[in-house]
């Protein structure tokens, strides 16, 4: 009887200490990703067409990383493209044979533009409104605008447009 007392605690307590780790692991998670969004919303973007421009292709994320889908949007834009906020250049090349150039603003968040000429170099600092490069032709005359929170998590570059919200009275 004094072995399954024992047997019984200590699989209660193992439970427990299982149950503590998860509680324990998913508050961590819950602080570092509340810090990805809030670094995130703390930018406010400008359109990187310089003006507003139609979305001739909708966000569409895959539902896992490895599969298809449109992780950013395309945006019918004229040849100048401007960096819609400040930020530092992290590539300026090509990728699969097409011109992108990417500018991380802050240390969580990243956009990135495509097919876009620019003469810019990684490191470089851009303040926002300053031109970043052409729209080169090919993907429909559109340009992919794209915006990742950490290192691969895409999200939707048009919510950084919207202003702060502001109550009006009656």
């Amino acid at each position: 009887m004094a072995f399954f007392l024992l047997y019984a605690e200590s699989r209660l307590v193992r439970g427990m200490k299982k149950k503590i780790l998860v509680c324990l692991f998913l508050v961590l998670c819950a602080g570092f990703l509340n810090n990805f969004a809030s670094a995130a919303h703390q930018v406010r973007f400008r359109w990187p067409c310089g003006f507003r421009a139609r979305v001739v292709a909708r966000f569409d994320p895959p539902a896992k990383k490895w599969l298809a889908g449109h992780r950013g949007v395309d945006l019918a834009c004229g040849s100048t493209i401007v960096a819609p906020a400040d930020g530092t250049v992290y590539f300026s090349g090509k990728v699969a044979g097409k011109p992108v150039i990417s500018i991380a603003h802050g240390p969580h968040l990243r956009t990135t533009y495509e097919p876009v000429v620019s003469t810019l170099r990684k490191g470089q600092r851009v303040k926002a409104g300053e031109v970043i490069g052409s729209l080169n032709a090919g993907h429909h005359g559109a340009l992919h605008w794209g915006a990742l929170v950490g290192k691969d998590v895409y999200v939707n570059p048009l919510q950084f447009l919207a202003g702060p919200i502001r109550l009006k009275p009656l």
